[in-house]
């Protein structure tokens, strides 16, 4: 007989119903398509699957345009297989049977991209559902893996896939011994910034600070002490983006520096990194370029220690190279600001970093008095950005050059066509 924790294709179609019903409550809906609340219950629970007319409404009242009638029709039929398939289950066949029915659901697509929907059918098709299980090793490389890839790849897409990771993690820990549990901590931590990192990116910001809690914690219960640093040093760097005032972004570098506890580190690099950009917004240019220097001359002594887990995410140079851009732009040194956006375009990999060092070039000469053109252009860089790579990072990075126009050039023409690219009220 299946587990009963296993998925099958009624409670796929009770996972889409609660999907499409969101905040609404169960009451409400039952008027709206003139049944019980408490029959409406059975279905989202998967005890039942609805009726055709049911759905059918159902499907008009969320507008799911077809999609909740499609997956009834495919769950009826695909039971009325599994009950005529019952009989095989002492030969073996009953797995096989299960698999089709689960592929064929998933074929449906319901609620689900592509690459979601192209990863369940993966993990069907799999002959063993322990397939998926790794070393610590591999998840590692993973790790890795969707680091680069979010360096290189439009932020939506590599979203998808870090959730896909998430959830095979989720599904390996569920089964491991609570000693691998324990060792899966660290791996949970780097997966979950992954995910604030990119949903960042996309401007999803209370999901990215809630994701950073949950980066925050896995760190800290791993006892990896670096990871822990480097965590909330790179939370903070983010941050700064939207997410948070300059003045918060501050007073979590400080709490990052008090747990450092002055132990020289990448994520302490980082975290003086992410104290001088803050600084450099609010144009407390001598405090930037103080943190600055304090993170040139840790990168740039001793071999430096990094968290066990997706190294190449804190060390190297890059960090002092895109920071020292910001900070001498920010501080109209335009020799050093572009030294250092040079050196960031030559050798960062990251898209996202690249146009911004670009952007900082463009702020460097507003505070030298260039406004209308550092403002034409931010312009001018931002429009030619491809549309998947206009994270936030970047875009913010473009209010930030907007920002330091003096007050009586900010309603001028190129500040105007700058609102307007970045689709802001002109």
């Amino acid at each position: 007989m299946p587990d009963q924790n296993s998925p099958d294709v009624a409670r796929l179609l009770a996972d889409e119903l609660r999907r499409h019903r969101g905040d609404t409550t169960l009451r409400e809906v039952a008027q709206g398509v003139r049944t019980h609340h408490s029959v409406l219950w059975r279905y989202e629970q998967g005890l039942r699957i609805p009726p055709r007319d049911t759905v059918a409404r159902l499907d008009a009242l969320y507008e799911a345009k077809g999609e909740l009638i499609r997956l009834r029709e495919a769950a009826a039929d695909l039971r009325n297989q599994a009950r005529k398939g019952g009989k095989n289950h002492e030969n073996g066949d009953y797995e096989d049977m299960e698999r089709r029915r689960l592929i064929q659901a998933a074929a449906v697509g319901v609620g689900l991209t592509a690459m979601e929907n192209h990863e369940r059918v993966r993990q069907l098709l799999s002959l063993d559902q322990d397939d998926d299980s790794r070393s610590v090793e591999e998840w590692e490389s993973t790790c890795e893996d969707l680091l680069h890839g979010l360096r290189v790849r439009p932020a939506a897409r590599i979203q998808q896939a870090i959730g896909i990771e998430l959830d095979a993690l989720l599904r390996e820990r569920q089964r491991a011994s609570p000693a691998r549990r324990e060792d899966l901590l660290r791996i949970q931590a780097a997966l979950a910034a992954l995910y604030a990192n990119a949903l960042g990116r996309l401007s999803e910001h209370e999901a990215a600070l809630r994701w950073w809690r949950t980066a925050r914690r896995a760190a800290d219960a791993s006892k990896d002490q670096y990871l822990a640093i480097g965590i909330r040093a790179t939370e903070a760097g983010n941050a700064l983006y939207g997410q948070r005032s300059s003045g918060v972004v501050l007073e979590l570098t400080r709490t990052a520096h008090g747990l450092a506890k002055g132990v020289p580190s990448w994520g302490l690099v980082y975290v003086l990194c992410g104290q001088a950009r803050a600084a450099t917004v609010l144009q407390r240019h001598d405090e930037a370029l103080a943190a600055l220097r304090k993170a040139e001359d840790l990168a740039g002594g001793a071999e430096l220690p990094a968290p066990s887990v997706m190294p190449s995410y804190w060390n190297g140079g890059q960090a002092t190279e895109w920071t020292s851009s910001m900070v001498y732009a920010g501080a109209g040194d335009e020799d050093r600001a572009a030294r250092a956006t040079g050196m960031v375009i030559a050798n960062n990999w990251d898209y996202q970093h690249r146009a911004a060092a670009r952007l900082h070039t463009a702020l460097c000469t507003v505070a030298n008095g260039g406004i209308k053109e550092g403002l034409t252009a931010a312009t001018e860089i931002i429009g030619a950005a491809p549309p998947g790579h206009r994270t936030n990072v970047v875009t913010h990075t473009a209010l930030i050059v907007l920002n330091a126009v003096p007050p009586e050039h900010k309603a001028s023409p190129a500040a105007v066509e700058l609102r307007a690219t970045l689709g802001m009220d002109v």
